[in-house]
């Protein structure tokens, strides 16, 4: 019976050993993939709930190429008439510098140009399912689509975030005003002089929440780095407790042979004893360190949440909420990783402390 409780145990440290491993695979994978998703540079400025001001879409644009790009959706449910059948899609009014500010892809043609959109040119562009849908192919260049009463060439299909038919169309013609933006962040560029050049688009800025997607990326590097720092904590603690024994044997016996000898004498003559107790109190100082660090971490994981609230609520149908239920989701698995990640290793150096303190006594006991 005793030989199955051991082999038990046994099995349920490494199932525990495991679990850590695994739960480090994907802290670090999670990394991996918020690096993937290229979107580190772009400042999102959404409304805070129960806003009731308007951003300016002509003074957006006046600001656009100036020190920064900008890009913004007007979505609407539309039907539109293409080969003599209607399909319903989402509209989505834009300017020319969309593609550039969000990383899509033109499969095929061109974006509507800045030109364009200053003669009010009644140019559309697809996103790849709108095309397959309404043609069949993405070989669209120069068809014809209509909404209402206007007639709008095709000049390129685009790939962008969306599984949804998306057809863009310039902001301009419609005299629409959108109800958030994005900025491209150069690296001549900080958060302040935005907000300071976006004051003349904005009624109020304080009814507007500025979130730079770096921030809130480096929050899930942070998080991953707090599982690595935790590793090396519970590594440096059962060092510790493995050598507490023999650490208080040297400490001793160094007390002891620095009141018969020199100091030089006694790192010369004991120098292995020496340098083991210093290595050992290394270890804790950096424990302590790593401890308070983490602590402070999650002290800053908290003001981001607090901060980040506007964005961590923002939900449309827009390609900026697309990206940002990304981030968050990837936000809010690695706070449930590192959670479980900190109480299986708690686990495990109960368990281990528990076995070393039971050793401990047998051989107190010899």
């Amino acid at each position: 019976m005793k030989m199955k409780v051991i082999s038990l145990q046994s099995k349920l440290k490494i199932i525990l050993r495991i679990f850590a491993v695994a739960f480090l695979i994907c802290l670090l994978l999670i990394s991996a993939h918020v690096k993937l998703m290229n979107c580190d540079d772009l400042l999102l400025v959404m409304p805070i709930p129960s806003n009731t001001s308007e951003i300016n879409a002509e003074a957006l644009e006046k600001l656009n190429g100036d020190s920064f790009l900008l890009t913004y959706e007007i979505i609407s449910k539309e039907s539109i008439k293409a080969l003599n059948k209607n399909y319903e899609v989402n509209l989505k009014k834009t300017n020319y510098s969309y593609p550039f500010t969000m990383k899509n892809n033109l499969i095929k043609g061109s974006f509507f140009t800045e030109q364009d959109q200053k003669e009010r040119k009644k140019s559309a562009v697809l996103n790849k399912a709108a095309s397959y849908a309404m043609f069949g192919n993405i070989n669209i260049c120069g068809s014809k689509i209509n909404t209402g009463q206007d007639e709008y060439t095709v000049t390129g299909v685009i790939e962008d975030k969306s599984e949804k038919e998306s057809i863009y169309v310039p902001a301009a013609c419609s005299g629409a005003n959108p109800d958030s933006f994005a900025v491209k962040m150069e690296a001549n560029i900080t958060e302040e002089q935005v907000k300071n050049k976006c004051k003349s688009a904005i009624m109020d800025e304080n009814d507007y929440s500025f979130t730079y997607l770096k921030k809130l990326e480096g929050l899930v590097y942070k998080i991953s780095f707090s599982g690595l720092k935790f590793a090396v904590i519970s590594i440096l603690i059962f060092i510790y407790k493995i050598s507490q024994v023999r650490f208080r044997e040297n400490l001793n016996n160094i007390r002891s042979l620095a009141k018969q000898i020199y100091i030089i004498e006694l790192v010369r003559d004991h120098f292995k004893e020496v340098l083991e107790a210093v290595f050992l109190l290394i270890g804790m100082v950096l424990t302590i360190i790593l401890i308070l660090n983490i602590t402070i971490s999650f002290i800053e994981y908290f003001l981001l949440f607090s901060d980040y609230m506007p964005f961590m609520k923002f939900n449309d149908s827009s390609d900026f909420s697309i990206i940002a239920s990304n981030l968050k989701l990837n936000i809010y698995i690695s706070l449930i990783i590192i959670i479980g990640f900190f109480t299986n290793i708690i686990i495990i150096l109960i368990q281990e402390l528990h076995s070393l303190g039971e050793e401990n006594n047998v051989r107190d006991y010899n």
